[in-house]
């Protein structure tokens, strides 16, 4: 009975033989099937390898039509520009000279104007005798007011202002060029700041003098001063705000801006430099003096206040060589200079405030405006993305 129950049918050792037989077969195949995440990981590769080519090819075209700027500048007949570059010292001649030779190799370029202020120099001088496309225009005295001198026999109404550390590509002065046709009156250009309000409170005992300076028969300088030291305490402005000076990442993150610097390429009528140099008022100019930085902004608070507009900002590309080592950045350049970036826009932020307490309020207007070239195929996408299928992309 015992044996009988230990022995195993012969039906049930069969099914077992097959059953064996059958997980090897499926094991067999299965080793032979061929495998699913080589196959889809070439096939992303692919896909990427698409991509890249159609951007490759995209960027290609693009660099083609904007090297074609040349010839299609000379069937438009578009104005050109005057490049106004600001030279500081004899450590930066060679970012100097690299600046001239390329924007003298720009289309759209009349002339290349250098700016120096303070001792010339002999190596700035034999440096542009090796520059015969560049005129040299040396002002007395060390101010950074000089920056916007109005400049003698200008054959153009555009002035690109630019510092010797900052390119702009030849591709991208056009769009920038075409934008401030039509908006003559405004700063144009690529690099754009954002003023907000850090804090809203009442006028202090030192706020209050400091009006009263401001609105007295004082001298420019005095008022100067009296800004000056109101900003520096951290109390508001005398309209009663306490303004903050904010990088790009504020204007990402907003959508706006308010500031477009003059200094890091920037297209301005050349009448705006004689303004600013006999009509801004001389409290203004002190200050900057006194600061030794904020030129740039004085220049958007002046050409905001009159115009009551918006700076205008393009898209493009701007190489900026003296990122962490500007004039405005390095240790030494004023009561308020750069000690760290933190420094730096406190330092920035003070000038909004004294700026603000000068003019006698905010003339900073805010734009979510960006302009760009029609060249770029990444951005400059339709706006219904069924056009993409048009029946015309085929002729």
């Amino acid at each position: 009975m015992m044996s009988f129950l230990r022995r195993k049918p012969r039906d049930i050792e069969a099914a077992e033989t097959v059953s064996v037989l059958t997980a090897d077969e499926r094991h067999e195949r299965r080793r032979r099937r061929p495998k699913l995440f080589p196959t889809l990981a070439r096939v992303l590769l692919a896909f990427c390898a698409g991509v890249l080519a159609g951007l490759s090819l995209c960027i290609r075209h693009s660099g083609a039509q904007r090297g074609s700027e040349a010839r299609e500048l000379a069937q438009r007949s578009l104005p050109q520009l005057t490049v106004l570059i600001s030279a500081f010292g004899a450590e930066r001649l060679a970012q100097l000279e690299a600046a001239v030779r390329h924007f003298s190799s720009c289309s759209l370029v009349q002339e290349v104007v250098v700016t120096h202020c303070g001792p010339l120099g002999g190596e700035l001088e034999r440096l542009l005798e090796r520059l015969p496309m560049a005129r040299l225009v040396h002002n007395e005295g060390v101010s950074f007011n000089n920056r916007f001198l109005p400049v003698a026999e200008l054959r153009t109404d555009a002035i690109f202002m630019v510092d010797d550390d900052i390119k702009i590509p030849c591709y991208d002065l056009l769009p920038a060029l075409e934008a401030w046709l039509y908006n003559q009156d405004l700063l144009v250009g690529y690099t754009a700041r954002v003023h907000t309000i850090s804090k809203q409170v009442a006028a202090t005992e030192l706020g209050e003098e400091a009006r009263r300076i401001v609105e007295s028969d004082a001298g420019p300088q005095q008022k100067a001063i009296a800004a000056k030291k109101l900003a520096d305490s951290g109390a508001p402005a005398l309209d009663g705000a306490r303004y903050r000076y904010n990088g790009w990442w504020r204007v990402g993150w907003d959508s706006r801006y308010s500031i477009v610097l003059p200094t890091k390429g920037a297209l301005v009528h050349r009448r705006w430099l004689a303004s600013y140099s006999s009509e801004m008022p001389e409290e203004v100019r002190c200050f900057v003096d006194e600061q030794r930085q904020c030129e740039d902004l004085a220049m958007s608070f002046w050409i905001a206040q009159k115009t009551g507009k918006a700076p205008l900002l393009v898209r493009g590309t701007a190489v900026d060589a003296g990122k962490l080592a500007g004039v405005s950045t390095k240790k030494g350049s004023g009561d308020s200079a750069l000690r760290g970036g933190q420094a730096h826009f406190g330092a920035r932020s003070d000038c909004l405030n004294a700026l603000a307490t000068l003019f006698g309020g905010m003339p900073l207007r805010e734009s979510r405006v960006i302009l760009g070239s029609t060249h770029n195929w990444v951005f400059n996408r339709p706006a219904n993305f069924l056009d993409i299928f048009s029946v015309d992309m085929l002729g």
